[in-house]
């Protein structure tokens, strides 16, 4: 497991059993990723129990440290077990994002919170998308909310599409 580089593809927040399935897909089709949880433990556990034999994949132990590790354009991928925190990391995160970087809700959202989402954020110049991560992780092509920004869906169509089998 590496630990330090600035070569991620994305960076995922939240180990949720559609979004560690997920994890792993886009990990075995070439995806490098970064992971996040608000417990250091349950990502150190997933590491160390379901994905061990992975070298491209890790954990940062601070939102600072994982945007960090986060190629850019950052695309940040929400897949919280509860929908409820999806707001609440978007606030977390805002400060640390800069213009053209993208925020993807993967909690399959309503149309309207997508384009409510979209909206607010666009003010600030960061870019936002929703997607339905259960279907990703069977292997379905990405369904994208409507009211997701068209250039978010340019910067993660390909990424979300590796692990489309």
């Amino acid at each position: 497991m590496k630990e330090n580089r600035i070569s991620c593809d994305l960076g995922v927040i939240g180990l949720s059993s559609a979004g560690k399935k997920l994890i792993l897909n886009l990990n075995d089709h070439g995806s490098e990723l970064v992971l996040f949880s608000r417990s250091a433990e349950v990502s150190r556990s997933f590491l160390k129990l379901e994905a061990a034999d992975r070298s491209d994949l890790s954990a940062a132990a601070s939102l600072d440290e994982f945007i960090l590790r986060i190629r850019k354009p950052r695309r940040v991928l929400l897949i919280p077990e509860s929908k409820d925190l999806v707001d609440y990391y978007i606030n977390q995160l805002l400060p640390l994002l800069e213009k053209g970087d993208v925020i993807i809700d993967g909690s399959s959202p309503t149309p309207a919170d997508t384009e409510k989402r979209a909206s607010y954020l666009a003010e600030m110049g960061v870019l936002f998308a929703g997607v339905s991560c259960s279907r990703i992780s069977e292997g379905f092509e990405p369904p994208l909310a409507d009211g997701s920004h068209p250039e978010a869906l340019t910067l993660i169509r390909e990424l979300l599409n590796r692990s489309s089998c």
